[in-house]
């Protein structure tokens, strides 16, 4: 009778109450034996399978086991055998028992389900313990817990119904996350360390998130979804920007990031009219002014090529990014950069700079603000190592280096202004900026900044076009040459790019005039010089090539001209002269190599070598005596034999320009 009104109680109770049930019907786990009046002489109580009788256990069982207490091994007699009944009672019990590894698991996700689901099968595991209980106490515990586990997986579903956006994304998420131990290990390497701590945060999140389980984020199911949905597109927006964000830093960490001056930038100025367009040079070695004005009624500049004296190239792209920004007047002028910036935290800024005139020399001063910071920093410039940069001047062309500390990860901004308070300071001129992480990289970015490529054989070519370099009058040029022959061979429309009026007194009239037009700097002869500079990996003499363009009339190939190239413009102890011949037409271009001893050219100074220092070498070219060829790309490379009083090659040779 007591076990009739056991069955019924468990019957009428819910699931929830099953502990309560076990805890006061059962103390001791059941066991592979009978009652005490029982006769089995196989007991063995130290054994560790709940399956005593030594039938192995069905491991795989997960559903409700009733049939095996049905169906005793032996049939027909035994069938009715109240300790064979037990027995079998037992092991469906003990089955489902065995299944909790498998169904515990199941629930990983969902805390609250996984829970109530193993408090079923610890108090199961408890109960059955008792080697007294009866048939019905062992049934009614197997009837239980398999009404435990029914419920956990109908939750489950009630809960997947009710939450699918939610469980959508928690499971995309889980998907997301399955990469981070990969992708952080590619990003071991110290110049990587931005973006590791970067992609470290955003999968902290996303596993956070995951550690919650479902059932216990917020249950405002919309924004608990959208919070798990943003968690995961964060990740994945990171993981597709890798690759670019790597490439940044690499050229941050082995080169530098280049940002060109951009006109748009640079706002709040007074003096805002368009550069001279009579200008082909915008940077020069001596002052420039604008009329009877002091001071260049312009603020910012592009170098031009042109195609002959009066037509300037236009092209929708620049054939050259050299600008220089002629300074900052104004109340509210300012040059802002931004940039991405995927390095470790502290980088590095490199610009070239100089004065507009020699009358700015004591009243320079330049600012910069990165980002948010409260407060601009001063840019300062003098001799010595705790300096921006040199002391500016007109004449030269100084490098400055910043450091950059508490950089953001991805977009930032500086802005380039004048401290105020002190109208008669004025900015420097300032050319493009270079990024790096790495200071031993100035290098590098010194190359760029003047047109340098350096190879391995200890030559350096420097590209007129690209290089920063410095004319001093409004004449000379940048020239495109197209549709010429070297060496009388097919033409070629590949342009050519040279630099024309060195030296002499002829001038480059613009006809119509174009806008803004301006006859300032004007020096003549001697003074009207091109300022390159070169950067030799060794000391040592230096022969040099290049190409040029010169015709004296299509018959005239005797008439010459010269050139010279030399370190100190006031003295020739260090300077090569050069002289060739007309080459009959301006479409030929001609060669140039003082290492050469062929005699269709020669050289009129007293050696054939320049002597270069290791380092940043400048190189002034200038007339010998009159008017120049247009001159190409110059090739400087070390000479293992220097020769003195040699002849230079000098082969055929470009087009144009009326009067040159």
């Amino acid at each position: 009778m007591k076990n009739k009104n056991i069955i019924k109680f468990v019957g009428l109770l819910g699931v929830g109450s099953f502990v309560m049930l076990a805890a006061a019907s059962c103390t001791q786990r059941v066991s592979q034996v009978t009652k005490s009046s029982s006769t089995n002489t196989n007991q063995n109580s130290s054994s560790n399978s709940r399956n005593m009788s030594g039938e192995t256990p069905n491991e795989n069982a997960t559903s409700k086991s009733g049939a095996g207490m049905n169906n005793p091994s032996s049939g027909g007699a035994k069938a009715n055998d109240p300790a064979q009944q037990l027995a079998s009672a037992r092991q469906a019990l003990n089955n489902l028992l065995d299944t909790e590894n498998n169904n515990v698991n199941l629930y990983s996700d969902y805390a609250q389900i996984q829970n109530a689901l193993k408090t079923a099968y610890k108090t199961t595991k408890d109960a059955s313990e008792n080697t007294n209980a009866s048939l019905d106490e062992v049934k009614s515990l197997q009837t239980a817990l398999q009404a435990a586990i029914d419920k956990a997986a109908t939750d489950k579903k009630a809960f997947d119904n009710n939450n699918q956006a939610l469980v959508t994304a928690y499971n995309e998420l889980k998907v997301t996350l399955q990469s981070k131990a990969t992708t952080l290990d590619g990003l071991s390497e110290d110049k990587y360390s931005a973006i590791k701590n970067k992609l470290i945060s955003l999968f902290d999140v996303g596993t956070g998130i995951i550690d919650q389980k479902l059932d216990s984020i917020s249950r405002t199911t919309s924004l608990a979804a959208d919070n798990v949905s943003k968690a995961n597109k964060d990740i994945k927006d990171a993981l597709s920007a890798l690759d670019g964000w790597k490439t940044n830093a690499d050229a941050l960490a082995t080169s530098y990031v280049k940002q060109a001056l951009v006109k748009t930038q640079l706002t709040g100025v007074t003096n805002n009219m368009d550069q001279p367009g009579n200008y082909s040079f915008v940077g020069y070695s001596v002052d420039v002014t604008s009329g009877s004005n002091m001071t260049p009624n312009w603020s910012f500049a592009q170098r031009k090529a042109w195609t002959s004296n009066d037509n300037i190239l236009n092209t929708d792209k620049p054939v050259t990014d050299v600008s220089w920004i002629y300074g900052l007047v104004g109340t509210d002028a300012k040059y802002t950069l931004t940039f991405n910036y995927y390095g470790p935290s502290t980088g590095y800024l490199y610009f070239p700079y100089k004065l507009v005139k020699s009358g700015d020399s004591g009243n320079v001063a330049l600012q910069y603000k990165l980002n948010d910071a409260p407060e601009a920093t001063a840019i300062t410039f003098d001799e010595g190592d705790t300096y921006n940069g040199k002391t500016p001047s007109v004449s030269d062309i100084n490098v400055a280096k910043i450091t950059l500390t508490d950089l953001k990860f991805g977009a930032n901004k500086i802005e380039f202004s004048l401290p105020t308070g002190d109208p008669a300071k004025v900015a420097p001129m300032i050319g493009n900026m270079y990024l790096t992480s790495n200071s031993d990289n100035a290098n590098k970015i010194s190359n760029s900044i003047f047109g340098n490529d350096v190879t391995s054989d200890n030559s350096v070519t420097v590209n007129l076009l690209n290089g920063y370099s410095l004319g001093t009058n409004y004449s000379m040029l940048f020239y495109q040459l197209s549709n010429y022959t070297v060496n009388d061979a097919m033409p070629t429309s590949e342009p050519a790019y040279l630099v024309g009026f060195i030296g002499g007194a002829q001038i480059r009239n613009v006809s119509p005039t174009p806008s803004n037009n301006n006859t300032s700097p004007a020096q003549d002869n001697d003074s009207r010089t091109l300022t390159i500079y070169v950067n030799v990996p060794k000391t040592g003499e230096y022969s040099i090539h290049s190409t040029y363009i010169y015709s004296a009339g299509s018959s005239d190939t005797t008439t010459t001209r010269s050139i010279k190239f030399s370190t100190d413009s006031s003295n020739d102890s260090n300077a090569v002269s050069i002289t060739v011949k007309s080459l009959g037409s301006w479409s030929k271009l001609g060669q140039i190599d003082t290492s050469s001893s062929e005699t269709s050219g020669i050289t009129t100074g007293s050696k054939r070598t320049l002597n270069l220092q290791q380092g940043l070498n400048k190189v002034i070219v200038s007339q010998v005596s009159g008017d120049t060829p247009y001159i190409g790309n110059l090739t400087f490379t070390l000479s293992d034999t220097p020769q003195e009083n040699a002849n230079p090659s000098t082969t055929v040779a470009s087009t144009m320009p009326e009067s040159r």
